[in-house]
């Protein structure tokens, strides 16, 4: 594969990432204004729901292609339709056991069972998106999964509004459901149709046991994720009412734009990392991650003071939350610098502990919010949640310190942004209804952020392959 076709996919993925993540903010708005905070609060759980069980009906067999598209490359088309065969079967089962056991799991899922049968038929078709999308990007084919993340985000928007507005005006949830996932069920079926009928092997056990090899120890660090992002939604469900899970899952829309910037960011960051490793450039490393925390830091702060400001354009309901931006958008400035260590780990091949250290905070997490709802309300989850981030970070710096002893980053170059981040972070919820004074200090930090990029440029540059020869 030539460099510029794979640079090309970067950027444009990178572009494309940040886009769709950013319509789904703006859209953000307006199914707040459409729907109240227990319909939006039922909706965003059956969200969750559907993560939850694509994870299993597709026993995360996707994220086998990449490896597969190398060790399989002659017969490689047979591999991707016995490996959607099995995940057919795998959902299948689901779908027999969620019959089987339909009672507990209406009562547990406060779903009937026609909506269960839906959101597992949603389930595994938007792992066949998934799967789809896999296969394009091992196949550096960017403008296909383009095509599929526009028309799947497009979709999404405007057969919600059709159905919410004109056809189920009498039945929002439903309709913000059934507007969200129809795209989705469309195009899984196709997707399904085709790599079948392309492949034309469905059972081969070679592949499966393959397959399954690589999956099942993925799925279990995936499922810890998962369990970090969306169980909070579940517990406050179960433990407050479905208005608070609408309040929660708003805001956290909101406070999501940082952790949106760092995946943007990190995926150009990442090759130039792996680049620099393998020449073994450490001195230019620590250098550029310096001012990489640096500028990282600037626009978190930056999204402290402004996104607030954000929820007053939601129904007056919402803006009793919007202190709760500052803990979740901590937690995603967490995930930002527990980067650094993960990064090194797979770069090393040191990586049997992640999963560990994923599962760890999962559980911190579960464990804090069913003590701490209960107490103190859905608030608790925003701080909860954080502490299972910051538990994250320290366990991967311990571990690369201590145990696998290859970091070579400056500790005190994080101490000092995560004191600095925070302390701006509390003085910002602090003067969060003094326009004047925060929008100065904001524009200071534009500045700041102005005066980043003119000296960071060449970095930059770098960054996306372009640097000039010297």
């Amino acid at each position: 594969m030539k460099k510029n076709t794979v640079l090309q996919a970067g950027v444009w993925n990178t572009i494309a990432n940040f886009v769709l993540k950013g319509i789904s903010f703006v859209t953000t708005f307006i199914f707040a204004n459409l729907l109240n905070t227990a319909e939006y609060g039922v909706v965003s759980t059956f969200f969750t729901y559907v993560s939850i069980f694509t994870l299993f009906v597709g026993l995360n067999l996707h994220s086998t292609i990449m490896i597969a598209r190398i060790d399989y490359e002659k017969d490689y088309n047979q591999y991707l339709s016995s490996i959607i065969t099995l995940a057919l079967i795998a959902g299948m089962i689901v779908l027999g056991g969620s019959l089987f056991f339909k009672g507990p799991l209406e009562s547990f899922l406060e779903i009937d069972i026609f909506k269960i049968i839906l959101l597992i038929i949603i389930a595994f078709c938007q792992f066949a998106v998934e799967y789809k999308q896999m296969i394009n990007a091992a196949d550096f084919k960017y403008k296909n999964n383009l095509f599929l993340s526009f028309a799947v985000s497009l979709g999404n928007i405007v057969f919600s509004l059709l159905f919410i507005c004109i056809f189920l005006k009498e039945q929002k949830v439903f309709g913000r459901i059934l507007g969200a996932y129809l795209v989705v069920i469309i195009l899984g079926i196709i997707i399904i149709a085709g790599i079948l009928m392309q492949g034309k092997t469905f059972i081969k056990t070679e592949y499966w046991k393959y397959g399954l090899k690589l999956s099942l120890p993925n799925l279990i660090h995936s499922v810890s994720n998962l369990a970090m992002s969306q169980f909070d939604r579940i517990a406050i469900k179960k433990l407050v009412d479905d208005s608070a899970v609408g309040l929660y899952s708003l805001i956290s829309n909101f406070g999501l734009i940082v952790q949106i910037l760092w995946n943007s960011i990190n995926t150009v960051w990442v090759p130039w990392l792996y680049r620099q490793l393998k020449e073994e450039n450490k001195e230019n490393i620590i250098q550029k991650s310096n001012w990489y925390i640096a500028g990282f830091s600037i626009l978190t702060v930056m999204c402290q003071a402004v996104l607030p400001d954000f929820v007053r354009l939601c129904p007056p309901e919402y803006h009793s939350s919007a202190s709760l931006v500052f803990p979740i958008i901590l937690g995603g400035y967490f995930i930002f610098l527990y980067s650094f260590p993960v990064n090194l780990q797979f770069y090393y091949k040191k990586n049997k502990y992640i999963a560990a250290g994923t599962t760890l905070a999962a559980i911190i997490n579960i464990v804090t919010n069913l003590i701490f709802i209960p107490i103190w309300g859905y608030q608790a989850a925003a701080y909860t949640t954080l502490v299972a981030y910051v538990f994250l970070f320290v366990f991967h710096w311990i571990l690369v310190t201590y145990i696998h002893k290859i970091n070579f980053y400056q500790l005190k170059t994080f101490i000092v942004s995560i004191v600095l981040v925070c302390s701006v972070s509390l003085i910002f919820m602090v003067i969060r209804d003094m326009l004047i004074l925060k929008y100065s200090i904001v524009f200071i930090f534009c500045i700041l952020m102005i005066i980043w990029i003119v000296k960071n440029r060449q970095m930059l540059l770098e960054l996306i392959g372009r640097e000039k020869k010297k």
